[in-house]
């Protein structure tokens, strides 16, 4: 079925705020949903989800929705998806078919080092999950953790243009590098996911008006 990419972005305070606080103390799930959708009931209702059916579900059960221990074999389906969905609410998120560094990370396995676990992280309550050592996303429905070091990442980019070149369609390069330039001049961290947005089937776990994409012309 092939992957539909898309690259997103969140601060080290927005994740502390809207994620880590939130799972510490679920009561102020509501307040941040507020924030989010400023106002906008419908987006309201769907942070809120993202929150009550996803993230919290998730912390509290240690389970999926199929039941499943979350552990190494989930994690990126499960807290890395939900946190990419809902960093779109935050940020502009821009889209790629078949083309994302974790696809290219097992003929480049340098790429995995630039990715940094949740679990590892500071103040994170993720800690007793079981996240494992590669931070790439390996599957459908399932996203990657953050890029701290973003200019390491362009800098590389740079680097294997021709190689990264000839793995992208031109299309997807260029969001990808929108991306990597957006998250320098702010300050923020990169992540990358697939299927948060599936167009063919008219699917979306994100906010679709922050969704970019050359075939929806607004890039």
């Amino acid at each position: 079925m092939g992957f539909d990419v898309t690259f997103h972005s969140i601060s080290e305070a927005e994740l502390e705020k809207y994620v880590f606080d939130v799972l510490n103390d679920p009561s102020c799930a509501e307040h941040r949903a507020k924030e989010i959708s400023q106002g906008n009931n419908d987006k309201f209702e769907d942070m809120f989800r993202i929150y009550d059916n996803a993230l919290l579900y998730w912390y509290r059960e240690r389970k999926d929705s199929e039941s499943q221990e979350i552990g190494v074999e989930n994690f990126s389906s499960t807290f890395s998806l939900g946190i990419a969905a809902l960093s779109g609410y935050l940020h502009p998120f821009w889209y790629s078919r078949d083309g994302a560094l974790s696809l290219l990370a097992n003929e480049r396995p340098e790429l995995k080092s630039f990715f940094n676990g949740y679990t590892k992280m500071e103040k994170s309550p993720l800690g007793s999950f079981n996240e494992g050592e590669d931070f790439t996303f390996k599957s459908n429905y399932s996203a990657s953790s953050v890029i701290n070091d973003v200019p390491s990442l362009k800098e590389w980019l740079e680097n294997n243009k021709d190689f990264v070149s000839h793995r992208f369609e031109a299309d997807g390069l260029d969001s990808l590098c929108r991306s990597v330039d957006y998250c320098m001049e702010n300050d923020l961290l990169f992540l990358e996911a697939s299927d948060v947005v599936v167009p063919f089937k008219d699917q979306s776990f994100s906010d679709l008006d922050n969704f970019k994409a050359h075939f929806l012309k607004n890039i």
